[in-house]
């Protein structure tokens, strides 16, 4: 009997989208947001910024909710541990 010694893993990601990082600005996200507005798929919209297809249904649905543009980057999220002050947070 004969018996394979290497295991197969059939790949799920190409290379191609490993190695883009999926960085968001401004600009990608209005146009991310203008595409599905225009009526493009949210497959076609996220190929504008290099994101995730959930990543696209998530800004999506914050847009919807309050008919802004998502803030994105800085000052948003966690305090970062400079605000304590004697051990305080500081608002």
């Amino acid at each position: 009997m004969y018996v394979c010694r290497t295991c197969v893993i059939p790949k799920l990601f190409h290379k191609a989208d490993l190695v883009n990082l999926m960085k968001l600005n401004k600009s990608k996200l209005t146009e991310t947001l203008r595409k599905l507005a225009n009526g493009k798929t949210v497959y076609q919209a996220r190929k504008v910024a290099g994101i995730s297809v959930r990543r696209v249904y998530q800004l999506k649905e914050a847009f919807d909710k309050s008919g802004e543009v998502p803030q994105i980057g800085k000052s948003v999220g966690c305090p970062s541990g400079k605000s304590l002050k004697n051990g305080r947070l500081i608002l």
